[in-house]
């Protein structure tokens, strides 16, 4: 809360009241349950059933879960934008709404107080820079994952490719992503940001790649004798990316997680919101006074010095690495960003390579082959949404206009340009 309400204080140029004013109106009013969403919520159905505020907002009265196309209106949640909107972050951090939440998870066995949420304060990412095939990149730094992000695609351009090949490119997409994942638990010191944005180092670690080692290498030997954390193989989340342009160009990034799906599972009485899940188990450890990292990654990339593409992604360990996809397809296949979103993506996982299979596309039977004779394990997957979720907005240079564009393998997508020219 305090980060949005600080952004738009340093940033913006409307009130609060009026720019939370559409967010009030759909809680009070009501939306469409999207399928997607009605699919997470049914899959721990079991779990929403030991709380009553879960329960309340988020089952039927009978404990069965909420259907795709159902209507919903979250009138205390409305009453809780609506304080913000009008007293500011303050009554979130200090008011009655700050005192429900003490109030309820000290009730329940849980440590939280009033003390902590007064001291809480939002602080700005370091901005960590990079460049792919001549285009900047601007990215965050802890407690995202933009220097990983920025990491793969040096380690890419570092790699022979031919880009008429699109299985080389996978490959070599594949090698770039998990040279760069051995890094992830390493981020500790902007030392280490600007270390792992480095050319130097996306060069060492290109060198460790099995596409850098002679033809006779192959997708066993990875050059490196680290792997994959078994934390890393959980598709299980619950993320939400947007990008947005205005009229004068402003453009930002978002992204925001409330860790598993549903989150902790748990919505105080009265107040209409889920509390997230990003202490522990489900990101890692976390001691005193440090930031939680995640794998959000929002980006933008320039031409020049001027904004051409925003994005950022949903999917856990799969935001670094479908956002890597897409920037590549893009700039060295020149794809329009709809087709770009569309094209199947690749991931690294433990035991090989994991293939996004897109019918009428790629990859299918005769790919996984192709890839098991040079020696990688090949898992495919058709499930949609589960190599990450895409929201971007992209400059037409020949008209001026900016596109938009969603991922439309989840919830579906429209494409068109905006009434905004650069």
């Amino acid at each position: 809360m305090k980060g949005l309400t600080d952004g738009l204080s340093e940033f913006g140029s409307l009130p609060l009241a009026q720019v939370m004013t559409p967010a009030i109106s759909y809680a009070n009013n009501g939306f469409t349950l999207l399928p997607g969403e009605a699919f997470r919520q049914e899959s721990v159905n079991k779990i929403l059933k030991e709380f009553a505020g879960t329960w309340q907002y988020y089952l039927n009265k009978d404990s069965s879960a909420k259907k795709a196309g159902d209507w919903i209106i979250q009138s205390d949640l409305a009453k809780v934008l609506k304080a913000i909107s009008e007293k500011g972050p303050d009554v979130f951090y200090r008011g009655w709404i700050a005192q429900a939440m003490v109030r309820d998870v000290r009730q329940n066995g849980g440590f939280l107080t009033l003390e902590s949420l007064e001291n809480y304060r939002a602080e700005k990412s370091h901005i960590v820079s990079g460049s792919y095939r001549g285009y900047g990149i601007k990215a965050l730094w802890l407690p995202a994952y933009g220097a990983i992000t920025i990491e793969a695609l040096h380690i890419l351009e570092q790699l022979p490719v031919n880009l008429n090949e699109e299985r080389e490119w996978a490959r070599a997409v594949y090698h770039a992503v998990k040279a760069a994942y051995l890094d992830k638990k390493e981020q500790k010191t902007l030392d280490d940001a600007a270390r792992f944005t480095s050319t130097s180092w996306a060069k060492k670690r290109a060198l460790e790649t099995p596409l850098m080692n002679g033809p006779e290498s192959n997708g066993s030997n990875t050059g490196s004798k680290d792997s994959i954390p078994e934390i890393e193989k959980d598709l299980n989340g619950h993320t939400s990316h947007l990008t947005v342009v205005d009229k004068n160009g402003m453009i930002v990034s978002l992204t925001q997680t409330i860790g598993p799906t549903m989150g902790s599972k748990v919505a105080t009485p009265g107040l209409g919101f889920l509390y997230a899940q990003t202490m522990g188990g489900y990101l890692g450890e976390v001691e005193p006074n440090l930031r939680v990292p995640s794998h959000i990654s929002p980006v933008i990339v320039f031409k020049g010095d001027k904004p051409l593409l925003a994005l950022g992604a949903a999917g856990g360990s799969r935001i670094p690495s479908s956002i890597v996809n897409v920037i590549s397809k893009i700039i060295d296949y020149e794809m329009p960003l709809s087709e770009a979103l569309h094209a199947p993506r690749v991931h690294p996982l433990e035991e090989g390579i994991n293939l996004e299979v897109v019918d009428g596309t790629r990859w299918n039977e005769d790919d996984s082959t192709y890839f098991s004779q040079l020696g990688y394990t090949v898992e495919m997957r058709r499930l949609p949404g589960q190599f990450g979720r895409i929201h971007a907005v992209m400059l037409d240079t020949l008209t001026g206009e900016w596109i938009g564009c969603a991922d439309p393998d989840w919830e579906g997508t429209a494409a068109f340009p905006s009434m905004f020219r650069h």
